[in-house]
């Protein structure tokens, strides 16, 4: 059986990974075993992959042998307590241990509520990609920042803090979006406010028959019923959106054609989707149910293995589409005959998506456009309703409403790459900033931290850090409640910042790892630095100076970090031109 002995967490590159883990030392209970590390090796893969198998984006996972029926094993975290307990959980499976699916449900319920998300998911995907830093703006927020210091960029899933927050709440009311667009000059469908059921008819008539019913303050196509005619399916259909929002139902006019998720971002339209509603097709023998059973089949939870379609619910909603169409669960169509069970196409009620980004009309192309930045959208999702995405607006298509998440699930459903989607919207703003460490013994970092606060308040936008004194140039910092790689966390999230210098004890090192996924300059004092950690700093640094007088080297590293001010302000300048 395995025991763990010790646990380790580093927050940064160090021996055993370039990523912050966990690192937990095992043994083997039962003396002469030889394949304690091999046990070990499975123990942090299966670790890993519950960790992801709700929500995460974990990379790490290893094991190595130390010898005399120890292993050391590895995993990566975003908080570490859930990794150990994850860990935990991996020896009690390997041991034989009984009644653990209580535990293993409770380690994905935390996974879901502390992990980032499917969407955010989707953005480091493409950080990692072309080597973008993540950084979690506050434990369990859900905000993450892409990119360190001035270039950096906040996202909160797919919405990112370039939206204006008067664009935040237009996007929070479809009535509200109802009336811009229509000040604006914006095709888009008439439409009524009902509160009490038996004014539906009367706003029926008003708007048009057929029409939709769906509520004013709910996204992914909750609630939402279209294509209604009579009274007795407008009230069954007020009755679904009543389920989801005690604010008044909206009743709208009926747009005929395709569902389409337009994405501009940074004034550019970047994607259109098609997005049809979830169907089956019959095959004379099967029923309903059993069609829709085989549908989702393919159609897991895992939103990664899925290729984020997801699965359908057989529900109200679902038994009304059928019955619109005269059919129930238990009919069996013919072979060939398409039975569509959602009224929306909507990806998060089992809609299904087709890229036609090449397809679309330049009045429409413009149209996104204009809406993006009159209210103010960096990232902005648009509904469009037409009938061919290639006809020009006075053919009848219409925009219904406005996401502040335009839906980057929806593109690679479509079959785009989640790199190439995620790029769209980190764009070139989100990247690194000059970076620059000097490492010394402990003894010496209260006198570092001295000459560093003297260099650093005479250079503009400089982020220093050093036994617990932190600064932007002349800006004192509060960092001692922070652990010691979150108060160079402190430094990258601040916007003011444009390079940073962080002086780092060898302790510093040995118990939290490197601070840094990436060094410009590493910067050595007389230190006796261990071999394996040598290794680690190699491979972290661009370039590794040495000098045995540590105020030349503080005064050095300043001069580094400043060259890289001066260049990215070249790099600005020419930007602008």
């Amino acid at each position: 059986m395995l025991r763990l002995e010790k646990i380790a967490v580093y927050y940064g590159p160090n021996p055993w990974a370039l990523a912050q883990v966990v690192v937990c030392q095992v043994s083997d209970t039962a003396p002469g075993t030889s394949d304690v590390a091999l046990r070990a090796a499975r123990a942090a893969v299966w670790a890993r992959a519950a960790l992801n198998e709700v929500r995460g984006f974990l990379h790490e996972a290893g094991a190595r042998d130390l010898g005399d029926g120890r292993a050391a094993l590895w995993v990566e975290f975003h908080v570490p307590e859930i990794t150990v307990e994850a860990i935990r959980l991996a020896v009690d499976l390997l041991n034989g241990a009984p009644g653990l699916e209580t535990r293993i449900q409770r380690l994905r319920a935390t996974c879901r509520e502390q992990h980032p998300d499917y969407q955010a998911r989707i953005l480091m995907t493409g950080a990692r990609a072309i080597g973008i830093p993540v950084l979690p703006l506050a434990r369990g927020s859900r905000l993450y920042q892409y990119g360190w210091g001035q270039a950096s960029r906040l996202f909160f899933e797919s919405a990112s803090n370039g939206d204006g927050f008067l664009a935040g709440k237009i996007a929070q009311s479809k009535s509200l979006t109802k009336s811009v667009l229509l000040e604006l000059g914006v095709p888009t469908p008439r439409h009524r406010l009902v509160e009490d059921a038996a004014n539906l008819p009367g706003a029926a008539d008003e708007v048009g028959r057929p029409c939709v019913v769906k509520p004013v303050d709910r996204g992914g196509g909750k609630g939402v019923t279209a294509g209604l005619t009579t009274d007795d399916e407008i009230a069954a259909a007020f009755a679904i959106a009543r389920q989801f929002s005690s604010a008044p139902i909206m009743v709208e006019s009926f747009v005929p054609g395709d569902d389409h998720r337009l994405m501009v971002v940074d004034g550019r339209l970047v994607a259109a989707i098609r997005r049809d509603p979830p169907s089956v097709s019959g095959d004379g023998t099967s029923t309903v149910r059993e069609l829709v059973a085989a549908l989702n089949s393919n159609r897991t939870l895992d939103m990664v293995t899925s290729n984020y379609l997801r699965p359908l619910a057989i529900d109200e909603v679902m038994t009304a589409q059928l019955a619109h169409q005269r059919m129930a669960l238990e009919s069996v169509p013919p072979a060939g005959q398409r039975v569509t069970l959602r009224s929306n196409a909507n990806l998060s009620t089992g809609g299904i998506c087709t890229d036609v980004t090449a397809d679309v009309h330049p009045e429409v192309r413009g149209m996104a456009v204009m809406i993006a930045n009159t209210l103010g959208f960096a990232t902005l999702g648009l509904d469009y309703i037409t009938t061919d995405i290639r006809q020009p607006l006075a053919r009848g298509g219409a925009f219904i409403e406005v996401n502040t998440t335009p839906g980057l699930d929806a593109a690679i459903a479509a079959g785009q790459r989640p790199e190439d989607v995620a790029a769209l919207l980190l764009g070139t703003a989100a990247r690194r900033i000059p970076a620059v460490m000097l490492l010394v013994g402990d003894d010496a970092l209260a006198d570092c931290a001295s000459q560093l606060e003297a260099e650093a308040v005479r250079t503009t936008g400089l982020g220093w850090l050093c036994d617990g004194r932190a600064g932007l140039s002349d800006l004192p910092l509060t960092v001692e409640h922070l652990r010691p790689t979150e108060r160079v966390a402190c430094l990258l999230r601040n916007r003011l910042a444009r390079a940073v210098v962080v002086i780092w004890g060898l302790n510093q090192l040995r118990r939290n790892g490197v601070p840094f996924d990436r060094l410009d300059t590493l910067l050595v004092g007389p230190a006796a630095i261990p071999p394996a950690w040598q290794r680690v700093l190699g491979r972290v640094s661009t370039r590794v100076l040495r000098h045995e007088n540590l105020a030349t080297l503080v005064v050095q590293a300043v001069k580094i970090a400043q060259v890289g001010v001066k260049s990215d302000d070249a790099r600005a300048a020419v930007a602008n031109v």
